[in-house]
């Protein structure tokens, strides 16, 4: 078992550089595992859409072109495996065209999961009056708003993820899971983390949230990003994560923006409620006790994170 893993992120959003994945592996070779985030709420809506018009629609068909970019580093040797919520709302049928794609390029031993269960829009219709639906803020009921709903989802963490990875999946295609679980699950699944031991898992859900927003941790929503080396092409980011789960933020050499204390602290703040309680399907995450070292250029140490159930 490899001590360190190195987790990429290549897609922060539906529309992103598709060929961005396939850069960045040119550029970093030695990743073991590539994210690739799709999915919002609005990309949700209009997948849905999608979907009532054409059945097998309703997910990120950028994707199909994002594997057809990858079959070069398969086919030269490259063990990196994919995990991506590209299948918005139609995992099965993004799986099937990716299958296509690979059989046609002769990968028949590259291995595909797909991870269900997040749509549950039938689930809520069918007990539109249970009080569990009811807005989170303003407890409306979600029977005010029935008619028009359009989908409905729950976020899933990592656990499916890191099963399909421990079945030997090298792409798995998901609906909608919490953004920082698709780097949750390749570190439980690597180094064998017990789901309890939530400091662990608190440190790779910093990890997977660091990367999840692709160059805005190296550079792309720092307030000085103007003052950046080469910022019209900020290189994509890299975690690398130890068994301790000590966490490297960095980034390809030879990529445009930066990696420092600075910027990584902008992007840890990004989204966050509560700091001293971060809410993910797979932990409860303090940002409290974190601590941010510069160890080399575009190279920042996090350590620190506190997880509870």
């Amino acid at each position: 078992m490899k001590n360190t893993i190195k987790i990429a992120n290549a897609q922060a959003f539906w529309g992103d550089r598709g060929e961005a994945s396939a850069e960045l592996l040119e550029k970093q070779p030695d990743l073991d595992f590539l994210t690739l985030d799709y999915l919002s709420e609005v990309s949700l809506s209009i997948m849905a859409v999608q979907r009532e018009k054409v059945p097998h629609a309703g997910y990120a068909k950028d994707f199909l072109e994002v594997v057809r970019s990858l079959v070069p580093f398969w086919k030269s040797g490259s063990k990196v495996k994919v995990v991506t919520n590209a299948g918005g709302l139609n995992p099965q049928n993004c799986a099937e065209a990716c299958i296509a794609i690979l059989k046609q390029a002769g990968l028949h031993s590259l291995k595909i999961a797909i991870v269900q269960g997040d749509d549950v829009v039938e689930i809520i219709k069918s007990d539109a009056s249970n009080p569990s639906f009811q807005n989170m803020e303003t407890r409306q009921p979600v029977t005010d708003i029935l008619e028009q709903l359009t989908t409905a989802n729950a976020y899933i963490g990592a656990k499916p993820i890191a099963e399909a990875l421990l079945m030997g999946a090298d792409i798995v295609i998901t609906g909608r899971i919490a953004d920082p679980s698709m780097a949750v699950a390749p570190c439980v699944a690597h180094f064998r983390w017990s789901w309890n031991d939530y400091d662990k898992i608190a440190q790779a859900t910093v990890a997977g949230h660091l990367i999840e927003c692709g160059t805005q941790v190296t550079g792309g929503i720092f307030t000085d990003w103007l003052n950046l080396a080469d910022n019209d092409a900020i290189g994509f980011p890299v975690v690398e994560i130890d068994h301790e789960a000590d966490i490297i933020v960095t980034k390809p050499e030879n990529t445009g923006g930066s990696v420092t204390v600075d910027i990584v602290k902008e992007q840890l703040l990004y989204e966050i409620g509560d700091p001293d309680a971060y809410l993910s399907p797979d932990a409860t995450v303090s940002l409290l006790s974190l601590h941010l070292e510069q160890i080399g250029k575009d190279r920042v140490c996090v350590t620190g994170a506190k997880g509870k159930a």
